[in-house]
């Protein structure tokens, strides 16, 4: 743990370290089995050094390096093996959340600190959020440090915990009422309702889904990629954001899925008057329905159902849950979800009804 107002810091194998500029304008560090004994041999080093006046010890702060260049660079760093969305993520929190609070602070312990004490304190934030913001500070420091630009401290913060929100589902009521106000009508524009309902898939995914990824014939859905919109490197005239297609958020949401019957009856319906290439939610190759433009028309239906509002992931979630009602497979379900491990699918996603709980729990009365 480095000492505070020192360059001084106790390593991983016991040692003691220092780093001193030295007389030729070279870092150096000096080493100590303990704090007393390096205090000593950095006296010695003073001692002799001070005779040509050019010895001085070197607080690896970040003050020594603009915050924002730091952060700038390990953004840069992260573009090689981070996606594109991933990346304009980082970039996003470090202008809203970082750069202006480390302007003109020093990244130390407690500054740290009290940064995650400002934003917990904030209400208007999600917990979400804010662990997003602190987790891409602490990659920051861990960058610095790799550098040898600041002190090791990541093992003294304190990170907020997240606590498991409610995902929203609809109920079996409302389902049905969404499914037969969109039945009387189905077009390609809403059929991406059903394709999230009754085949889990998410709405960037769904947005960027072109005819020719569907196989009518054996009923399969091949997941390649992904639409979502994202801030800009810098602004321009076109705006702050840019609509970007890339592949899914994961390898394993590179996935074929298999559909019911009757979601494969309507697809082939609708994609007889379609060329390959053309985009599904509006028959067309040369214009797309961009994620957020989706979620606003999803509204539309709700109201048209007179359904309660709710975000369009929780139909994802509502597919899960009816999945694992009608005691489809849960290692099929998540493949199906494109989820890397079973567990992830039944932690986040599967939010059984009280009733289904409650009939299973009937199953018991025959041990009595």
């Amino acid at each position: 743990m480095p000492r505070r107002g020192e360059n001084i810091r106790k390593r991983k194998d016991g040692r003691w370290e220092a780093r001193i500029l030295s007389a030729d304008g070279k870092h150096r560090s000096v080493y100590a089995k303990s704090y007393a004994d390096l205090k000593e041999k950095l006296k010695l080093s003073y001692e002799e050094e001070e005779e040509t006046d050019t010895v001085k010890q070197v607080f690896q702060e970040v003050d020594n390096i603009p915050f924002e260049q730091l952060c700038n660079e390990w953004i840069e760093e992260t573009q090689i093996k981070n996606k594109q969305s991933t990346v304009a993520r980082y970039r996003e929190i470090a202008k809203k959340h970082l750069l202006q609070y480390f302007k003109n602070t020093p990244v130390t312990r407690d500054s740290v600190n009290a940064f995650i004490l400002y934003k917990t304190s904030q209400e208007r934030l999600q917990e979400k959020t804010i662990y997003d913001i602190i987790t891409v500070l602490m990659q920051i420091i861990k960058y610095g440090e790799k550098r040898d630009l600041i002190n090791d401290f990541i093992s003294d913060i304190s990170r907020p915990t997240v606590h498991k929100k409610e995902l929203e589902v609809l109920t079996k009521e409302e389902q049905e009422k969404l499914v037969n106000s969109i039945k009387r009508h189905v077009t390609c524009e809403n059929i991406g309702i059903l394709l999230s309902l009754y085949a889990g898939l998410r709405l960037g995914e769904i947005c960027a889904l072109q005819w020719q990824d569907i196989d009518v014939d054996s009923g399969t859905i091949s997941v390649t990629k992904t639409m979502q919109r994202i801030q800009r490197k810098t602004e321009c005239q076109h705006g702050k954001t840019v609509v970007i297609t890339d592949s899914p958020k994961s390898q394993n949401s590179i996935r074929k899925i298999p559909i019911p019957n009757f979601l494969r009856e309507e697809l082939k319906r609708l994609s007889t008057k379609c060329s390959p290439a053309s985009y599904v939610l509006t028959a067309r190759e040369d214009k797309y329905i961009e994620p957020r433009a989706y979620q606003y028309k999803f509204k539309k239906y709700l109201e048209k159902a007179e359904i309660r509002d709710i975000n369009f992931h929780a139909l994802r979630h509502t597919f899960a849950t009816r999945a694992i009602e009608q005691n489809i497979d849960v290692k099929v379900l998540s493949e199906i979800l494109g989820h890397a491990t079973v567990n992830f699918t039944l932690d986040r996603y599967v939010h059984l009804s009280f009733s289904f709980k409650k009939q299973n729990m009937e199953k018991l009365n025959v041990c009595y």
